[in-house]
């Protein structure tokens, strides 16, 4: 399971990509209120991603601005 979460001051973008660049998943706000309480993943932060990966491999998390 991939949990990851960005804080700061801004919007913030969060993609998840294959090796072939295609887009898993992405995100421009928490997940947190998908999650029960007590849950282990990230429940704060600007932008926020969980994704159980598929399959070994080699993965890119893509983090930007937000903006353009």
């Amino acid at each position: 399971i991939l949990d990851a979460r960005v804080t700061g001051v801004g919007a913030f973008d969060l993609s998840l990509n294959d090796s072939n660049g295609n887009i898993l998943m992405a995100r421009t706000s928490s997940m947190g209120f998908y999650f029960p309480d007590g849950s282990p993943l990230s429940t704060d932060g600007n932008a926020s991603l969980a994704y159980v990966i598929p399959a070994d491999g080699r993965y890119l998390m893509r983090v930007a601005d937000g903006f353009g």
